[in-house]
């Protein structure tokens, strides 16, 4: 016996949504209210080539975790509407999170690589927020026509209601929302140092955590921090450390984003920032304890000429 089985086709409401200069195109299932973003505007915001983004593409569809969030649907485009590789939204940072940054690209195209860091960043709560505040769009129907539809008026009502009622969900995600902008400022701040380190920037091999800084002078990460938080170098946010904005432009550090499985929300993920210190900033640091009396613990055994040496050695 031959079973037909019938798939209900989505209802979809597409926006065109204004990012970073680029238009991103995004759609939302009435059903589910699940929103997903098309690749091919991501892409072409980045600023990637055909191949690229073809590259992209493949790997989206093969990808162990990547693959279940993309989903083929038809969208509007300049050729009219047709068939287009999407991406479940909150997919978008790690999918963002995958894409290699080689030392070609950090040397040659600096700005791409900034505009990496802030689609990583900011990209998946701009398209959301086109959605629940309508915020950023670039075509939004007149209020004329949304009211001589009754169907609109009663989705729009449930919306409104919706939003409301997720009004404290929404607080978080502000708050979230500031402080991935600092983090954001981290890294565009660094990205701004000299171009001889500009082959360093986010992910240099000659970088080191604190916690290796902190043991030469015989403390744990924690007591390190927090002098260097008095000393006014850096300041934290949430449990991320950061560079006061005066020190963030001569490559003390290098910072690297990575997202990783929310707690709370079901399905999301969140992106956090991991700072470590050049070795120009560990000469820094060096200065700035040593006016303050903190004094390395090998320097107790050893000139000051032969602490420059040694820094000399990296």
């Amino acid at each position: 016996m031959n079973e037909l089985i019938f798939r209900e086709t989505p209802v979809l409401t597409a926006k065109e949504v204004n990012f970073n200069g680029a238009i991103l195109m995004a759609v939302q299932d009435e059903r589910t209210k699940q929103i997903y973003v098309g690749i091919r505007w991501i892409c072409d915001g980045l600023g990637l080539s055909r191949g690229q983004m073809n590259n992209e593409t493949v790997k989206i569809q093969t990808d162990l975790v990547l693959s279940q969030g993309a989903r083929n649907l038809v969208l509007p485009t300049k050729g009219g509407n047709q068939e287009v590789l999407t991406l479940k939204l909150e997919f978008l940072p790690l999918w963002l999170a995958k894409i290699s940054i080689t030392p070609n690209m950090k040397k040659e195209n600096p700005e791409l690589v900034a505009k990496l860091v802030d689609y990583q960043l900011n990209a998946k709560d701009v398209l959301a927020n086109a959605f629940i505040k309508n915020e950023y769009l670039v075509n939004v129907q007149s209020t004329e026509d949304i009211l001589s539809n009754p169907d609109t008026v009663i989705r729009l009502a449930t919306a409104w209601k919706e939003e409301r009622e997720k009004s404290s969900q929404l607080l978080l995600e502000n708050n979230q929302l500031q402080l991935e902008k600092t983090m954001q400022d981290q890294v565009i701040g660094e990205l701004k140092s000299k171009t001889d380190y500009m082959d360093l920037i986010l992910q240099s091999d000659d970088t080191m955590p604190i916690k290796v800084i902190a043991k030469d002078y015989g403390m744990t990460s924690q007591e390190m921090n927090k002098i260097l938080n008095e000393l006014k170098i850096q300041y934290k946010q949430g449990d991320m450390w950061f560079l006061y904005k005066e020190h963030q432009s001569f490559g003390y550090t290098q910072s690297q984003s990575y997202t990783f499985p929310s707690k709370s929300i079901r399905g999301a993920y969140k992106t956090k920032l991991s700072m470590e210190w050049t070795q120009k900033g560990r000469l820094f640091l060096y200065k700035k304890l040593k006016e303050n009396d903190y004094i390395p613990m090998i320097e107790q055994e050893t000139t000051d000429l032969e602490i420059t040496n040694l820094f000399n050695l990296y």
